[in-house]
């Protein structure tokens, strides 16, 4: 079974300000780039098999499941 994936702004937002983070302040872009290819593709797992990733604390929030998927 295939689910919907749907990755908030918020998400985006959360993913840009780490990636800047490792390639201004740690002065690695190219890790950079690798730890958010690495954390696309984790959450593209997303979609065959959600459910090995505990609800994220703010689930209760939510009508729908929002989980929690740790990168590194």
């Amino acid at each position: 079974m295939t689910y919907k994936l749907i990755v908030s702004s918020e998400v985006f937002s959360a993913l840009e300000v780490y990636v800047d983070f490792i390639a201004i302040d740690s002065q690695s872009p190219l890790n950079a780039e690798r730890w958010l290819a690495k954390a696309w593709d984790r959450l593209q797992t997303l979609k065959t098999f959600p459910h090995r990733c505990p609800p994220a604390p703010e689930d209760q929030d939510f009508d729908f499941t929002v989980r929690m998927l740790i990168v590194d």
